[in-house]
């Protein structure tokens, strides 16, 4: 079903904050993980055994689509210690969802959760 918020056009301002996400990936999975975007677009996700960084940056298109990489460091990390995915990332109020592949495209993550107040 078509949702008119995919027309809303997108600014970082919009999608800066902390997040509480659930993350699944073809390995494992994360519950409660915190993840930050600042108002430049730089993503980090704090934790024990396993964090990550990256960016979440306005598409070319300029709706209410970004683009996210992330690359996750430590060794409890499903994707690895030094594995990167990218895709999307979508902000419909304060529900959030993230979909990424890794570069050979034989795993990713799906990532969604609610934006903080």
């Amino acid at each position: 079903t078509y949702d008119s918020s995919y027309n809303t056009p997108a600014t970082q301002a919009a999608i800066a904050g902390t997040y509480t996400v659930r993350a699944i990936s073809a390995t494992g999975s994360a519950d409660n993980v915190s993840m930050t975007i600042s108002s430049s677009g730089a993503l980090s996700v704090p934790g024990v055994g396993c964090t990550a960084s990256g960016t979440v940056v306005l598409r070319p298109s300029g709706k209410n689509v970004y683009n996210i990489s992330v690359t996750f460091t430590g060794n409890n990390c499903a994707l690895g210690n030094g594995g990167t995915a990218s895709g999307i990332f979508i902000l419909d109020g304060t529900l959030a969802t993230s979909l990424a592949l890794t570069p050979n495209k034989q795993d990713g993550f799906i990532a969604f959760g609610r934006k903080n107040s």
